[in-house]
């Protein structure tokens, strides 16, 4: 991340809807032949079928309006459904740090920590259903990272992906897949044509454009170690200013490739909508298959 995080990624703002519309005979063919040459870029169906576990660490930075947090963060999975992702991070000038984590362990799913994720409706919702939104949350998040690093999905989550065509930008051109799943996943993951590794993946989400927040420094704030009163109160104030909900392009963004373990893996990874960058990851370790605790998917 070597500018604030408005860094405009150039295949983000220029691959366009050129995609020349596959016709549904030999699409499937097509797309079957597009990953075959993608997974041999990155290091060939044995060398990816071989991965059962993976840690990533490394540094990021995130944006929301006017504020910027960084920190260092992890993520592991295991498979077939065992997922989890942990920032560390000072908030509001405190001594020491704080740590969030989303955490999928089969059926179960939680979040450990707070100032990640307010959820709308506040005290209405009940645990059972929180349960049920992170565990859809979580197992979607998970897939786009594997369709982005390995062009496959869990088993307990299984992607079919479809030639879409192919998308061009000043810079290159890319073969574009369309990958669907269960829990109506859908994403469109981008294919340099020359290297045919993954570039960019994207896929449409439903948000609230708040009055006087994320782009005007709203007075709606967090703090560390707020009650669980304080945190429906804040709620109820979001759900209040919040507008009708808007569909929004997400992009995720994969470059730096180095040699891992014989894969090939993106170094930096970064996020984000309306041609911005809201968040970048910078990869500093990878492990592939580790010995990962028993506990690692475990917590309260």
């Amino acid at each position: 991340m070597r500018k604030k995080l408005t860094l405009a990624v150039s295949l983000v703002l220029t691959f366009t809807a050129l995609i020349n519309a596959a016709a549904n005979t030999g699409a499937d063919a097509r797309a079957e032949e597009t990953l075959k040459q993608a997974r041999a870029a990155i290091g060939g169906d044995d060398k990816v079928s071989s991965v059962q576990s993976m840690t990533a660490l490394g540094k990021f930075r995130r944006s929301f309006g006017d504020r910027e947090t960084s920190g260092e963060r992890e993520v592991s999975f295991q498979l077939p459904d065992k997922y989890i992702s942990t920032d560390t991070f000072a908030v509001g000038g405190l001594n020491t740090a704080v740590t969030s984590s989303k955490v999928l362990d089969g059926e179960r799913a939680s979040m450990a920590g707070r100032g990640q994720m307010i959820i709308m409706g506040g005290p209405s919702v009940t645990e059972e259903q929180k349960q049920a939104m992170y565990r859809r949350n979580f197992r979607t998040e998970w897939a786009r990272l594997l369709v982005g690093l390995l062009l496959t999905s869990p088993q307990s989550f299984p992607v079919e992906f479809k030639y879409a065509g192919e998308a061009e930008a000043e810079d290159g051109k890319a073969d574009v897949l369309d990958a669907t799943g269960p829990d109506n996943f859908a994403v469109r993951l981008f294919l340099d044509k020359a290297t045919h590794l993954p570039l960019m993946l994207t896929y449409k989400t439903q948000m609230r454009r708040i009055a006087g927040g994320a782009g005007g420094g709203g007075a709606i704030q967090m703090r560390h170690g707020m009650s669980q009163a304080e945190m429906d109160k804040m709620a109820k104030e979001m759900a209040d200013k919040a507008g009708p909900a808007q569909e929004v392009e997400q992009q995720i963004r994969f470059s730096e490739y180095k040699q891992v373990g014989g894969l090939m893996l993106p170094h930096r990874i970064s996020q984000g909508e309306d041609g911005q960058v809201r968040e970048e990851w910078e990869v500093t370790k990878y492990e592939i298959n580790p010995q990962l605790k028993a506990d690692t998917f475990k917590r309260d």
